[in-house]
């Protein structure tokens, strides 16, 4: 998954969420099995966002069988791998022989049995990566086999406000922080989140309180957010220049993070910076997956819900609308009823519950719900809705009613472009 910085985050479109990069020790059968059940766990941790559900469902269950979920493989050499190579050989190399280092260095020959008796308490390193592609409907089709919620690509932008201690003083990562900030951008990619850091410049300076993020005040970054409109901030306070136990020095990691009206906090320690941002990601992700991942089952019948947009003033609009609709988790089908002045209706057959539907249309941004009074005055109206109780009454064609409908309304709310 890649994600760039912009001025505004926004909701995002992640990609790769069904493509996974592992570690391989070799390109032989057994070892390319061993690498799709690695490569298919982490698909599965990241479209449900939560990796506790697949002990819970038995999903755990198809990752004896990866192979016939692999859309695509392909191999490429680690560079992990090599770099450590390359220090090993220039470890070997007696002292004063510079240039047959840099000579070794440049040219090294990259094969696992090289590492054999240089360095034997060395880490071990495959050789190897795998690039490994997934079926997306054959992977969703083995979640809602086992009831496991699917999180769809369209998730909320995350904007981390990170207050480090270097062991000298307190400063806001940046942009500009790659090494620093590597650690919690590659957690965010593997997890599926769309991570993005603050620039750091002086406007962000200005607004924003270094000690206030520190002490996990979520409303002291509300003002200097404004700029890059996320849909979550999250603050975190580094305390890994603290922890230096007696089994040695290890990274500490506080969050908090204030969505929808409630508050989220964590508290992480790891090994290192890596193991304890995979943490923190991974909560987080439990978060946001228990609002928007949609639980689903073959034979799941959720409801219909009619829907009225307005502002769909030009085809472009209509098509934009109907390509939206079709992109939303929660909607299993929708069916176009009329289309008239400057407004659609549409019959939606919800695959997940209406609270979800609501929630990706706020997170989409695409449509802005109204509240309106849900009474209409034509019978073919009504009909055409799906409504069969009308008062006829002593009523003329013109005097008809139609009883309060289940009926929602939005706005939908297109791109506007000026003109010179």
């Amino acid at each position: 998954m890649t994600l760039t910085f912009s001025d505004r985050a926004d909701a995002v479109q992640v990609d790769g969420l069904y493509h996974a990069v592992v570690p391989v020790a070799s390109q032989q059968t057994k070892d390319r099995g061993d690498a799709f059940a690695n490569a298919l766990d982490i698909v599965l941790n990241k479209v449900s966002g939560d990796r506790s559900l697949h002990s819970e469902s038995g999903l755990e269950s198809i990752l004896s069988r990866p192979q016939q979920f692999v859309s695509s493989f392909s191999y490429r050499d680690n560079p992990e791998f090599i770099a450590q190579h390359r220090a090993l050989a220039a470890g070997a190399v007696p002292r004063g022989s510079e240039d047959a280092l840099d000579e070794s260095a440049q040219s090294p020959e990259i094969d696992s049995e090289n590492l054999e008796g240089i360095a034997e308490e060395a880490r071990y390193v495959a050789p190897y990566l795998i690039d490994v592609v997934f079926s997306s409907s054959a992977v969703n089709a083995g979640m809602r086999r086992y009831g496991v919620p699917i999180w769809g690509k369209t998730r909320p932008s995350l904007l981390f406000w990170v207050a480090n201690f270097d062991g000298a003083e307190r400063r806001l990562l940046g942009t500009s922080d790659e090494s620093d900030i590597a650690p919690a951008l590659d957690a965010a990619s593997v997890q599926g989140l769309p991570a993005f850091f603050p620039v750091v410049d002086l406007e962000d300076m200005s607004a924003i309180d270094v000690n206030d993020v520190w002490g996990l005040y979520p409303d002291s970054v509300e003002v200097g957010a404004r700029r890059y409109a996320p849909d979550v901030n999250v603050l975190v306070r580094n305390n890994t220049q603290l922890g230096n136990g007696e089994l040695g020095r290890f990274a500490e990691l506080d969050w908090v993070m204030s969505f929808k009206g409630l508050e989220y906090t964590g508290a992480v320690k790891g090994e290192d910076e890596a193991q304890a941002w995979s943490q923190v990601m991974t909560e987080v992700s439990q978060v946001l997956a228990s609002r928007y991942a949609v639980r689903q089952t073959s034979d799941e019948v959720q409801g219909l819900m009619t829907i009225e947009v307005a502002g769909v003033e030009s085809f472009s609009d209509y098509a934009g609308l109907e390509e939206y609709l079709s992109s939303l988790p929660t909607i299993k089908s929708s069916r176009l009823l009329w289309v008239r002045e400057s407004s659609a209706a549409y019959m939606l057959d919800l695959k997940g519950q209406r609270a979800q539907f609501f929630e990706y249309v706020d997170l989409g941004n695409k449509m802005k719900r109204k509240k309106v009074v849900a009474t209409m005055g034509a019978l073919e109206t009504a009909e055409s809705l799906g409504v069969n109780e009308v008062n006829r009454d002593d009523a003329t064609s013109a005097e008809l009613v139609i009883k309060p409908v289940n009926i929602e309304y939005f706005v939908w709310n297109h791109p506007i472009v000026l003109k010179d």
